[in-house]
């Protein structure tokens, strides 16, 4: 074997390390971004899970009911304890806006994000906290929170998350359970 031979085997071997150094990185680049993407989705469904928890309070569910229904009655500042956690809660969904804007979170995560926050613009108390933080929030997060209040305000099928509904649903089932079909 001539050194040229030599020179191009090793030129050869170089070249195929080097393809395998680049799928290599090319697989661990791909598993980073599914894992940061997996603890954004575990973040989401904390932030959400610690919002259903919180509003279980007694001191703050009653606010948060009559903030919905804007109570005119809440004292100002029960009016206000509502506010803050509303604009609190704004803010978290504009940064889950601006993730899945940058593709950090998929379409089905989206929509049922967005059916979720929807819920809570059925009520006037939200929807006028919406349209509080509007003029201060990102100009497409905005764009969002304008087109969903329109889809809450024309839909009148029963609050999938409302008490009202958990309890017909529940009446319906123990209906079943005594008088199986």
């Amino acid at each position: 074997m001539s050194l040229e031979h030599l020179y191009y085997l090793s030129q050869t071997v170089a070249a195929a390390a080097v393809m395998a150094s680049l799928i290599y990185l090319a697989l661990q680049t791909r598993q980073a971004a599914r894992n940061q993407r997996a603890q954004i989705h575990d973040s989401r469904a904390l932030w959400i899970v610690g919002v259903i928890q919180k509003s279980t309070d007694p001191g703050l569910h009653e606010v948060l009911l009559a903030g919905a229904r804007a109570d005119p009655s809440l004292p100002m500042d029960r009016a206000g304890q509502f506010a803050s956690y509303a604009l609190s809660y704004f803010i978290v969904w504009e940064e889950l806006f601006r993730q899945r804007r940058d593709g950090m979170i998929d379409d089905s995560r989206w929509r049922s994000s967005e059916t979720f926050l929807k819920q809570y613009l059925r009520t006037p108390g939200w929807r006028a906290a919406s349209r509080q933080f509007m003029p201060i929030c990102d100009a497409g997060f905005s764009a969002l929170l304008e087109r969903l209040l329109a889809e809450a305000r024309a839909d009148t099928t029963p609050s999938t998350g409302s008490v009202d509904s958990w309890k017909l649903l529940a009446a319906e089932e123990r209906a079943a359970i005594i008088h199986p079909d």
